[in-house]
């Protein structure tokens, strides 16, 4: 964990989205940052498509294609209720979170670096199949890229934490805090929230004061 130190609004650029399989948490500038459409696909079974289908209706806030993604949604959960992995009341509850913060893509700027199973990568540069690093409390295994969102151009901050590493990102992009909730960039505070990283540099081209310096 490191303290937030600051955070910047800086010029639009061009951010992405990524699914990943089994988890929604994974290593981006060296940092813990999080998916929740990789929800819907690890509890309720959904399809890439699927989750996208929701992401965007979500977004735009089509309610009657909403009930219906809802119904697929908590049948597709059924096994785990059954099995006494989850409850029915918290599905219900985790749904409700995807409604409100869906739409709102948890986008990264496009050089972001993440760590894969064959080397160091941009965002940008990820294909779908691609394998990247999970946190140990996930197995610190890869993971399956599953699929993966151009947003386009958005308005992004800069991130700084106390060990040196920044990130780049939309103010609805979320983090695990170090009281163990997961917040979107617009409830953290400076000075006041720590959120999880790892303590070496995110890849070889980090430069001594703990930001990437690789670029396209």
């Amino acid at each position: 964990m490191a303290k937030v130190v600051s955070i910047e609004m800086v010029e639009d650029e061009d951010v992405y989205d990524i699914g990943v399989e089994e988890c929604h948490n994974y290593f981006a500038n060296g940092i813990v940052v999080h998916n929740c459409m990789s929800v819907s696909r690890v509890l309720s079974g959904f399809t890439a498509a699927e989750a996208n289908k929701l992401r965007k209706a979500a977004g735009k806030k089509i309610k009657k294609l909403m009930a219906s993604i809802r119904e697929r949604f908590v049948s597709g959960a059924k096994a785990r209720i059954d099995a006494g992995e989850i409850t029915q009341q918290e599905v219900e509850t985790i749904w409700r979170q995807i409604e409100t913060f869906a739409g709102y893509g948890f986008c990264l700027q496009w050089d972001t670096i993440v760590e894969t199973k064959d080397g160091y990568r941009m965002l940008s540069e990820l294909k779908i199949g691609d394998q990247v690093r999970t946190p140990s409390c996930l197995g610190g295994e890869f993971a399956n890229v599953s699929a993966i969102w151009d947003q386009g151009e958005k308005e992004v901050y800069e991130v700084t934490l106390e060990s040196g590493k920044s990130i780049n990102c939309t103010i609805d992009h979320k983090f695990l805090c170090g009281d163990g909730e997961i917040r979107p960039l617009k409830e953290i505070l400076e000075g006041e929230h720590t959120i999880a990283c790892e303590e070496q540099p995110c890849c070889s081209h980090n430069s001594g004061e703990g930001k990437c310096t690789l670029k396209r």
